[in-house]
């Protein structure tokens, strides 16, 4: 354990929902290697390890998922320029907003942000978040796009962890991008109607009932 104060977030929201976020990264900075290995120690080749750009040893978690067998999801949230740096021809999928698209990339647009991340991950597939605009699942098959839903947004705080948490679970179970985009689409609507970032995360029975009724 990290001899060290736990992360921090200062977020500061703007009365259309958007927020600009300051880190302090904390505890998170200390993740090493060891903590790593512990983590995967008893997981399968059926698991998915999801890795994030807010602790240290990103690359170390990466290399010991994929050694592991299990599929790589990355997010490069907060982006950085070491995110270059990492083993990205290990990660299965990609998840990025429009901006940490064009960071890795230089572009922005789905089609766009399509070639380019099969021109330098073949082998990966890419969510592209759009906020508004919705969301598109990118991968050697095409694009597969599905649109927001139209709320009144009054922070936007956790929308992109609430959509990646939702998207990933039916991806798990179902395997289908399609069902796995809507149900992520339709969870971070609910989300951004809510101020605070844990506490607007919607309940699934929640998420199921707001699409039926759409």
């Amino acid at each position: 354990m990290a001899d060290c104060s736990t992360g921090h977030a200062i977020i500061q929201v703007v009365p259309t929902g958007e927020n600009a976020i300051v880190l302090h990264s904390g505890a998170n900075a200390s993740v090493t290697a060891e903590d790593i290995a512990q983590a995967v120690l008893n997981s399968s080749d059926e698991d998915i390890l999801l890795v994030q750009n807010e602790t240290s040893s990103v690359t170390e978690a990466i290399r010991a998922g994929k050694n592991k067998g299990l599929k790589i999801v990355f997010n490069p949230a907060p982006m950085s320029p070491a995110v270059r740096d990492y083993p990205l021809h290990d990660v299965d999928l990609f998840i990025l907003n429009e901006t940490e698209a064009e960071g890795l990339t230089g572009q922005s647009t789905p089609e766009d942000v399509h070639a380019a991340m099969l021109a330098s991950f073949p082998g990966s597939a890419t969510v592209l978040t759009m906020g508004r605009k919705g969301a598109a699942y990118l991968d050697a098959g095409g694009i597969i796009t599905h649109p927001a839903m139209d709320v009144q947004a009054v922070d936007t705080t956790a929308a992109g962890d609430t959509f990646i948490g939702y998207f990933l679970s039916e991806m798990i179970r179902t395997g289908k991008p399609d069902r796995a985009l809507a149900l992520g689409c339709h969870a971070a609507a609910i989300c951004v109607t809510r101020p605070g970032a844990s506490d607007s995360i919607p309940f699934l029975e929640e998420v199921i009932t707001e699409m039926k009724t759409r």
